[in-house]
C-alpha cells in the first residue's frame, strides 16, 4: 500500500470505513454502560410479552441493579498495575524517557490502559509532541472511532489506521462553534486530518508527510485477540453482561416481591371465632362477625430464598466467566485449605499471567515510539520507514511486572525469613534486598547497619549476653555511646 496516498482514501472514505467495520467483534457502548453502571443499565431491561403497559410502566419503577461487570476488569487492572513496574532499557535517552513517563503519570496512564482494554478488548494509545514541544501519551481513544485496514489477513501488519469522530468547527473569526466531522489518516509515509473533508494539517513544511516512519498508535490487546487472530480483543466482561441483564430483571421482581411479601400474609379457612375475636398467633386476634372457620400466615421466606439462591448461581457463574474467583454470600463456610484457594485462583492467575506477555510486547512497542517522538523532537530527524525500523530495533527495553497480585501477610513473611536466617539458608542482607528491591546498595548497607545497631541496643537494654563476637562488640559500642565514653 505504499503507493496508497491520503487523498485517494478520502475520496473512498465510505468503501475504507466499510472494510475497517467488518473486523469489529464488540458492541463497546454496552461493554461500556455495565462496567460503569448506574441508570444506564435499566435501558436492556425489555417489557416482557405477557407483560400489559400498566405492569410494565410500574415495573419501570421498580428497577435496580447490580453492578456485577465493573469488578473484573479492575481486580485485572489492579493485578497488572497496582505495583510498580520496572522498566530497563540499555537505550542511551533512557533516563529522559522515563522522565517523560514521569510527567504523562504513567502509573495513572497505564491503569487506564488496562482498563480500556479489558473492557472493550483492546486499547489504542500513542505519543505525540503537543503545542507546548511536550511528548504526551494519548488516554485510551474510544475504539468505536477506529478502523484499522490489515495487510491481507495478517493481523500483526497494520497498513493504515483510519479515525473517524463527530466534533466540532471553531471559527476564530465569529467564536462560533458548529457541528463537524473529524478524519483522520495514518500510515508509515503519511498523517492527513481532515474537517468536513477539508485538510487541516498541510501549513508546516512537513505537509501530511509522518516524520516517524511508523504508525505510532500502539495496540494492547485484550482476551482472546492475538490468539485467535484477529487485530481486537474480545472484551473480558462479553459473556458476565448476559448474567448481568437476567440479575438486573430478577433484582426488580424481588423488589416488588419483598414489598408485598414482607410481611406474612394472612390466609383464613373456616374461621372459629371465640365470642368476636378469632386467635392468629399466640397473642394476635382479629375481629369477626361470625364462626367462618380459621385464620393463619404464610411466611414468604421460601420465595425469596428461592429467588435469593439463583441470585447466588448466576453470581458464582458470572465470576467464573470472568476468571475470578468467587465470594459467597453465604457465611458460615468455613476456611478453605490452600489447596482448594490455589484452585479457586488459578483460572485468574492464568488470564493476568496471560496479560502480562501481551502487554509487556505493547508496553516495548510503546516505549520505541516514544523515543522515536523524543528523537525527531531533539533532532528534528525525518524518519523513513526503513530508518525507523532500523531506530528502534536498536533499542532493548525489558518489562517487569509485579509477581505478587495480592495482599501480603508482613508477619508472616517476615517470620518465613527469620526462620530461614537462622537456619542459614539466607543472609539479612539478601532478605532486605529482597523485601526492598528499589533500595540501592548504599541504602541497603544503612539500612542494615541500622537492623543491626538496633539488635545491638536490644541486647544490651535487655541485660542479655551477646555470645557472638561481632554482636557483642556492637553491643559494646552500643552502650560506650549511650554512656558518654
Amino acid at each position: 500500500m505504499a503507493d496508497l496516498t491520503a487523498g485517494a482514501v478520502i475520496r473512498s472514505w465510505e468503501n475504507w470505513l466499510v472494510a475497517g467495520e467488518a473486523l469489529r467483534r464488540e458492541d463497546n457502548a454496552t461493554m461500556i454502560d455495565f462496567y460503569e453502571g448506574g441508570t444506564s443499565v435499566y435501558d436492556y431491561i425489555e417489557q416482557r410479552r405477557r407483560e400489559s403497559d400498566d405492569q410494565w410502566e410500574d415495573r419501570q419503577k421498580r428497577l435496580r441493579q447490580l453492578n456485577i461487570c465493573r469488578m473484573i476488569p479492575d481486580r485485572i487492572m489492579h493485578a497488572l498495575y497496582g505495583g510498580k513496574i520496572n522498566r530497563e532499557s540499555d537505550y542511551a535517552k533512557h533516563e529522559d524517557i522515563m522522565d517523560i513517563y514521569k510527567k504523562n503519570k504513567a502509573q495513572l496512564f497505564f491503569q487506564q490502559v488496562a482498563l480500556s482494554a479489558s473492557v472493550l478488548g483492546t486499547a489504542l494509545v500513542k505519543p505525540y509532541i503537543n503545542v507546548k514541544e511536550e511528548i504526551r501519551l494519548t488516554t485510551p481513544i474510544s475504539i468505536s472511532d477506529c478502523y484499522p485496514i490489515l495487510s491481507g489477513y495478517d493481523y500483526e501488519i497494520l497498513d493504515m489506521m483510519l479515525i473517524q469522530v463527530a466534533t466540532e468547527d471553531y471559527d476564530v473569526n465569529t467564536g462560533r462553534s458548529t457541528p463537524a466531522m473529524r478524519k483522520e489518516i495514518y500510515t508509515d509515509e503519511e498523517t492527513a486530518i481532515y474537517i468536513n473533508d477539508e485538510l487541516v494539517n498541510n501549513d508546516d513544511e512537513l505537509g501530511i508527510v509522518n516524520p516517524y516512519g511508523v504508525i505510532m498508535w500502539t495496540k494492547f490487546p485484550g482476551r482472546f485477540g492475538a490468539e485467535r487472530g484477529d487485530y481486537w480483543g474480545l472484551s473480558d466482561i462479553r459473556d458476565v453482561v448476559e448474567v448481568a441483564k437476567f440479575i438486573n430483571e430478577l433484582c426488580s421482581f424481588l423488589d416488588e416481591l419483598v414489598e408485598k411479601q414482607a410481611h406474612s400474609t394472612l390466609f383464613t379457612r373456616g374461621i372459629i371465632a371465640d365470642g368476636n375475636k378469632a386467635a392468629t398467633g399466640p397473642s394476635v386476634f382479629i375481629n369477626v362477625k361470625d364462626e367462618f372457620g380459621e385464620a393463619k400466615y404464610i411466611t414468604p421466606e421460601p420465595k425469596l430464598d428461592e429467588i435469593l439462591n439463583i441470585v447466588e448461581s448466576l453470581l458464582k457463574h458470572a465470576f467464573e466467566v470472568g476468571c475470578i474467583p468467587s465470594v459467597s454470600v453465604v457465611s458460615g463456610e468455613g476456611v478453605k485449605s490452600g489447596i482448594a484457594l490455589l484452585i479457586e485462583y488459578k483460572p485468574f492467575l492464568d488470564l493476568v499471567k496471560q496479560r502480562q506477555l501481551l502487554f509487556e510486547e505493547a508496553e516495548i512497542e510503546l516505549y520505541k515510539k516514544v523515543a522515536l517522538a523524543e528523537e525527531y523532537k531533539r533532532t528534528g530527524k525525518v524518519f523513513s520507514p526503513e530508518a525507523a525500523q532500523e531506530f528502534m530495533d536498536k533499542i532493548n527495553v525489558t518489562i517487569e511486572f509485579p509477581s505478587e497480585y495480592f495482599p501480603q501477610d508482613t508477619k508472616e513473611g517476615i517470620e518465613q525469613d527469620m526462620m530461614a536466617i537462622d537456619a542459614g539458608f539466607s543472609t539479612l542482607k539478601r532478605k532486605l534486598r529482597e523485601r526492598y528491591p528499589d533500595m540501592t546498595d548504599v541504602e541497603i548497607d544503612a539500612l542494615y547497619q541500622e537492623v543491626q545497631d538496633e539488635k545491638a541496643s536490644s541486647a544490651y537494654n535487655t541485660g542479655f549476653e551477646e555470645t557472638d563476637p561481632e554482636k557483642k562488640k556492637a553491643a559494646n559500642n552500643t552502650k560506650e555511646k549511650e554512656e558518654g565514653k
